[in-house]
């Protein structure tokens, strides 16, 4: 039974609604971000095309080593299998130390990554390091104040919020499955009961932002926050089979389309700096879902939102912007993780 369902975890649906995106036009999309932002020679991943010697942030850098390994397994390149240990071999370069970063989520995206590239290359050291970071923010960072939950930071605790929670369920999730170990998918259990009890709306489906050691709950809505409980759910209902973690993760897809886009359907524009990753993650996962449960109105829904994102690339250079709705203007300066969102989007569908 648990080979049949790490099977189910680790091969997603390749199948899915057409998005008028081409396989070709998919890589040209992450060839363009490479040339835009990647430095070969340094190994990273610069904040703009002009910031030559400006690294992209510790957390955003995550998730576009992600985007990479999406290239590596939608297209196959040697070169972008290549890039992985590359991106890798230069962060740890700048990070030798994860612990000078107290933010928990930050080194939560890194865990999940880390278990990925070590799925994808068969290295056992992304994996090593992906369990002893996690091992050691669970140790230091979950508590039993507030009910439960970790901490967003391990230098100020004074909220538990849902961008550290949901990925930390990931991860556990993710090791669960490398290591083939129940220990960490009763940690996920755990983590995932929390925030679902505390942050997640059970009517509307919205995932609170976190709640402060006063018990104030902080109710604004975004899309990566939504994503990573999405993520979280589908990992649970793939490990257990229990349908309400699928109807968690529904919910919150649809509060997605209710209250995170635009009239038109298109997720709306979260701006540049932080906001400029949270489509990113939100596409995902929302993705994940749409593979998982075949449902063609997400499958359509995350298709027009691709090929609207593509339409509006600039033309000179293949890049994409913060605002999928609005063509990207030549003056505009579009940050690295912004302009990899769209593209994650591109090559996760088929």
């Amino acid at each position: 039974m648990l080979s049949m369902r790490l099977e189910l975890m680790l091969v997603l649906a390749v199948s899915g609604a057409a998005t008028g995106v081409s396989t070709e036009e998919a890589k040209d999309a992450m060839v363009a971000l490479n040339r835009a932002y990647w430095d070969g020679t340094r190994h990273y991943f610069r904040k703009t095309p002009e910031a030559d010697g400006a690294r992209l942030d510790f957390w955003m850098t995550a998730h576009v080593w992600e985007c990479v390994m999406d290239a590596c397994e939608r297209h196959g390149a040697p070169e972008f299998k290549e890039q992985i240990g590359q991106v890798y071999d230069g962060f740890l370069e700048a990070h030798p130390d994860w612990r000078t970063n107290p933010y928990n989520d930050d080194v939560m995206w890194w865990t999940i990554a880390g278990a990925r590239a070590s799925r994808i290359t068969g290295e056992d050291r992304y994996l090593t390091k992906a369990k002893s970071e996690f091992d050691r923010v669970w140790t230091q960072e979950v508590n039993a104040t507030l009910n439960g939950g970790m901490w967003w930071r391990s230098d100020s605790h004074r909220s538990k919020n849902a961008c550290v929670n949901g990925p930390a369920v990931i991860t556990a999730m993710e090791l669960a499955w490398a290591l083939k170990d129940e220990s960490y998918a009763a940690k996920a259990r755990e983590l995932y009961a929390w925030e679902r009890a505390t942050l997640f709306d059970p009517n509307t489906g919205a995932v609170y932002d976190n709640i402060s050691t006063r018990g104030r709950v902080s109710r604004r809505l975004f899309t990566y926050n939504q994503g990573t409980f999405i993520g979280a759910a589908v990992r649970l209902y793939r490990w257990s089979g229990d349908a309400c973690y699928l109807a968690d993760a529904n919910l919150a897809a649809d509060c997605m389309r209710q209250r995170l886009c635009d009239p038109n359907g298109i997720l709306k524009s979260e701006g540049q700096g932080d906001g400029g990753t949270f489509k990113l993650i939100g596409a995902r996962y929302l993705v994940e879902l749409a593979q998982a449960t075949q449902r063609q109105d997400l499958l359509d829904w995350l298709g027009k939102n691709a090929e609207t994102a593509w339409s509006n690339r600039r033309r000179s250079d293949n890049i994409m912007g913060f605002d999928w709705s609005r063509p990207v203007r030549d003056d505009q300066i579009i940050q690295c993780q912004t302009a990899a969102a769209p593209v994650v989007l591109l090559n996760l569908l088929r």
